[in-house]
């Protein structure tokens, strides 16, 4: 993240953001234990990670880390994999579109 977009420390906005990462933390805790085929569970907590409705085909395979989760956005189709992490400010929109979309690590890709 380049300086002009850091939040100063001790101001109302960065006390905001660290509250909101706690909770996503939590968040993300708890979608990391529910059974993978509790979908109805998993999209009640992704959309509250994430702030507001997802895809259903919307795939996110466990564990899965986040630490704000506000703004992020994706299409129909997107897989994201084992062991991926979200970082406020990266990787916000995410479409899939016709083939759909990968995200492994920190890299989103094209579906062959």
């Amino acid at each position: 993240m380049r300086n002009e977009q850091r939040l100063p420390t001790g101001t109302p906005q960065s006390r905001a953001f660290a509250r909101r990462a706690q909770v996503v933390m939590g968040l993300t805790a708890r979608l990391n234990t529910l059974p993978f085929d509790d979908l109805d569970a998993r999209g009640t907590v992704l959309a509250e990670i994430f702030g507001g409705p997802v895809p259903g085909s919307l795939s996110i395979l466990p564990p899965f880390y986040c630490d704000y989760g506000l703004g992020a956005t994706f299409g129909e189709r997107v897989f994201i994999n084992q062991g991926c992490y979200r970082v406020a400010g990266q990787c916000s929109a995410l479409q899939g579109g016709g083939e759909g979309l990968r995200w492994e690590g920190r890299q989103a890709r094209a579906v062959p």
